[in-house]
């Protein structure tokens, strides 16, 4: 398997509804399905894109967390925000309209996709900006010298 990707990119959904995924995020999908979900959170105003033994492993922790009687209805509110998707021979596949409007995306528009090896958050570059811009977590410094690194990997 190839390696898995991090980083970031900006696409444009398409007049179709489309989005293409860039060469360098489809390792993610390396024999296996994706899955498209809304993940409900309301803090993070995006579509997730992932594949199926991924999503699987959410749905399954998920499930272990509600009591007997709840996990059918835990089990229709998780699939209900997910579906198969298929990506063409250039990467691309169609965002559901019932998504456009409750994300900002537009046609015609810049999408920005944040990758994060197993998923590829899917956002409104507006939406994006704006909440990376409230976020008081980027005034921590982050150590990058080498004894933090060396201490990290045990070196």
């Amino acid at each position: 398997m190839a390696r898995l990707p991090r980083g970031t990119a900006e696409v444009t959904l398409d007049a179709k509804g489309r989005v293409a995924v860039p060469a360098k995020f489809r390792p993610i999908f390396d024999e296996r399905y994706p899955v498209l979900w809304d993940a409900q959170d309301p803090k993070r105003r995006c579509l997730v894109l992932s594949h199926e033994s991924y999503i699987d492993a959410i749905i399954d922790r998920e499930m272990e967390k509600v009591p007997d009687e709840s996990r059918v209805d835990m089990h229709h509110m998780l699939i209900a925000n997910m579906e198969d998707i298929d990506l063409d021979s250039n990467g691309r596949f169609v965002i559901n309209e019932r998504y456009h409007e409750k994300f900002d995306y537009a046609r015609g528009e810049k999408l920005f996709l944040i990758a994060n090896k197993e998923y590829i958050e899917i956002w409104a570059l507006p939406t994006w900006q704006a909440f990376n811009a409230q976020q008081t977590i980027m005034n921590h410094r982050i150590d990058y010298t080498p004894h933090a690194v060396k201490a990290v990997t045990h070196e």
